[in-house]
């Protein structure tokens, strides 16, 4: 199949639209390779839509859900239909941010879901504007088996109003065969089988015993309104009423207000919030353990208790200024351990946790130019090049041995900047040479000479280095600190050639030279 082959797009303002063109298309002939072969073969119907909208394709025409995994997304763009009568759901980059991909009796359909756009009318429940002190409100919160409620299930249910009063129900595996988000909520599908759905007299109940109709819902989630629009995609597919009764509010809103939304709380995790409260998250991905922890968050940014988040950042500087003193002063390893320690909590708190180990790939963030950074390199060196050349070699004795290391739980995501210093502090700890500052001052050199060209993704970093990097610590005090750390592990040209590596690089010659002389200077 030519999978580069460009189809024609006829955009439509409406399902119904989508429905009349199908209903009275003229009937198509099946060729072998199980697609259709007619008049509309070029043309896909593009919609501007919801999931509400492929639900309701998807059962009006039984359609099947296609699962190709990572394989299938790998050639998504490329390729404008699906296998016949069935619907796939992948990213679209040009469009949007999710696309359902239909081939309807030969039709080919996309439905574009973009959170920018509001669509507010196709859903039955509603959405409050405010939430105040005075509102009564209970909170909810849903685990499901992945990430988009077309192909999605909702195996558990919270509606939290206080410890003597809440409902929690766990739901059955319908769509899928298997909790595919085992590994975040630990639910498991023997559980799931001696489940039943949500019924009416259940809904009816539930919206009696909470008082939903005269309560406010509050869930947390990003702009996608994620535990909203997959209660609605459930209502639909199960027939249900009640939604009509019920008006949603995302709690995350109320770190947009005036005191807050200059400082980007809103873009942080729901339990990176509540670390800034030193709220503890150990057994979060768990609804009802996720409810206390929102109740906890919401009821403290009502009441307006902003300090100890503002102070979060307090935190961090005092931390980052007692590292400059350290480094200035050449204090005790014990300091520089405590201080070590104490910088990777603070981490956690600032970047966000890691969701995975190390082994099982977690998600990067190099376009933040953010890295993952084991704790335990204090004991263990080069963790990271350890895991993936076992991994590479299929040595599976060696990934035994570092698993410990690569907890999850082990892990911190670092900025260049703060990786430096973590790493730094390692060889104040140990005082054993370790290429690890090196590397890191390497990259903090390459941007400082201006080696990223315009055409690249690290130039935007390399542009606002002093906001996003040196805010706290500038340059020069990074050179100081690695000038400490060359007394260890002397500056020679086999750090220059083999760490550095600027021979590839057109950079600013002079400003490289003026830096390594200063360091030099200082050693």
């Amino acid at each position: 199949m030519n999978y580069t082959k460009h189809y024609k797009e006829k955009r439509v303002k409406s399902l119904q639209t989508i429905i009349d063109c199908l209903d009275n298309a003229p009937p198509n002939e099946i060729t072998t390779n199980k697609h259709i072969k007619g008049q509309n073969e070029d043309q896909v119907l593009y919609l501007n839509g919801t999931e509400l909208d492929a639900l309701k394709l998807i059962k009006k025409y039984n359609l099947t859900i296609d699962r190709y995994g990572g394989y299938f997304y790998r050639r998504y763009r490329a390729l404008p239909q699906t296998t016949l009568n069935t619907c796939c759901v992948g990213p679209d980059t040009q469009y949007g941010q999710t696309l359902y991909k239909l081939n309807i009796n030969g039709q080919y359909v996309n439905i574009m879901k973009n959170t920018k756009t509001n669509y507010e009318s196709q859903y039955t429940s509603l959405l409050a504007d405010t939430l105040t002190p005075n509102d009564e409100f209970v909170i909810l919160d849903i685990e499901t088996t992945g990430l988009n409620p077309v192909g999605d299930d909702i195996i558990q249910i919270c509606i939290y109003e206080n410890e003597d009063n809440y409902i929690l129900r766990y739901l059955p595996l319908e769509k899928n065969k298997h909790n595919n988000a085992y590994k975040f909520n630990h639910i498991d599908d023997d559980l799931l089988k001696q489940q039943s759905p949500l019924t009416q007299d259940d809904i009816d109940k539930a919206i009696a015993k909470m008082d939903l109709e005269n309560k406010t819902v509050v869930i947390w989630t990003g702009s996608n309104n994620f535990d909203r629009v997959f209660i609605e995609s459930y209502f639909y597919q199960h027939k249900l009423k009640g939604l009509e009764k019920i008006k949603f509010y995302n709690g995350r809103d109320l770190l947009n207000l005036d005191e807050l939304k200059y400082h980007n709380f809103s873009s942080k995790s729901k339990n990176s919030i509540a670390k800034l409260y030193r709220i503890d998250t150990t057994h979060s991905h768990d609804a009802l353990e996720d409810c206390r922890i929102q109740y906890q968050i919401i009821q403290n940014l009502l009441l307006k208790n902003y300090e100890p988040i503002l102070n979060s950042r307090l935190y961090y500087n005092n931390v980052i200024n007692e590292i400059k003193e350290f480094f200035l002063n050449n204090n005790t390893n014990s300091t520089a351990e405590e201080l070590y320690n104490t910088l990777c909590k603070e981490l956690t708190i600032k970047n966000g946790e890691v969701l995975e180990d190390y082994d099982k790939n977690p998600r990067t963030r190099g376009s933040e130019w953010i890295d993952i950074h084991h704790i335990d390199e204090t004991v263990l060196d080069n963790i990271a090049t350890r895991t993936n050349q076992a991994k590479k070699n299929k040595n599976y004795a060696e990934l035994e041995m570092l698993s410990p290391f690569n907890k999850k739980e082990r892990l911190v995501y670092s900025t260049k900047v703060e990786h430096f210093l973590l790493h730094c502090l390692i060889s104040a700890i140990t005082n054993i040479p370790s290429g690890g500052p090196h590397w890191l001052f390497g990259d903090l050199l390459k941007m400082e000479i201006g080696i990223f060209e315009e055409t690249s993704w690290e130039h935007n970093i390399q542009e606002n280095k002093n906001e996003n990097f040196y805010s706290i610590i500038n340059f020069d005090s990074l050179m100081n600190i690695y000038s400490t750390i060359l007394n260890i592990q002397e500056l020679s040209p086999c750090i220059v050639e083999r760490f550095y590596k600027l021979d590839t690089y057109v950079y600013n010659k002079e400003k490289y030279d003026n830096i390594i002389k200063k360091i030099q200077i200082s050693t």
